[in-house]
């Protein structure tokens, strides 16, 4: 797992909580079996869920950091030069933590829609969003950014290149 998966995941799963959370078994058989989609747009992350033949809609509206936050963040991360794709090295959290700026919000500031959510489809679409974060983990440092848009968030897209655009015959061939 990425470190920004595991750093979020810690979130939804302490380590010093005194007992688990009962939520959190069916909250993760709906994010591996029943998510429909995923949409992240800037700081908001949008997760249709099936459960028990009904659909959910959960919007998860991720606090983006501080002036403070954002600028030692970009310090940082000017520094680390990260290649896209790659995951966000132990040494970029260590920094991070070490001037007080968290990969990862507090559960109660993730503010959460509808309001009437239930628990174990919040946490689904949580954990949804851990399994993006684990493939793509630079997004969630955009996700925490004040100007996130769209297009920032969706760049990592814009690197990948369908298959049919390659041609499998020349593919393993060396360069002349």
């Amino acid at each position: 797992m990425s470190n920004a998966g595991k750093a979020w995941l810690r979130r939804v799963e302490p380590l010093t909580s005194a007992r688990p959370d009962p939520a959190l078994i069916p909250a993760r058989r709906i994010a591996r079996q029943s998510t429909r989609a995923i949409e992240v747009s800037g700081n908001a992350v949008h997760v249709v869920l099936a459960d028990r033949q009904r659909q959910y809609e959960i919007t998860l509206a991720v606090p983006a950091w501080d002036k403070r936050e954002t600028s030692v963040a970009a310090d940082i991360l000017q520094k680390a030069r990260l290649a896209p794709l790659d995951d966000l090295p132990d040494t970029l959290l260590n920094h991070l933590r070490e001037h007080q700026v968290d990969l990862t919000p507090r559960l109660e500031q993730i503010e959460v829609q509808p309001t009437s959510a239930a628990r174990r489809h919040t946490l689904a679409a949580l954990y949804r969003l851990i399994q993006l974060l684990d493939e793509e983990p630079q997004r969630a440092l955009t996700l925490r950014t004040a100007h996130a848009r769209a297009e920032e968030s969706d760049r990592v897209e814009s690197l990948w290149v369908p298959l049919a655009d390659l041609n499998a015959a020349h593919f393993y061939s060396r360069p002349r």
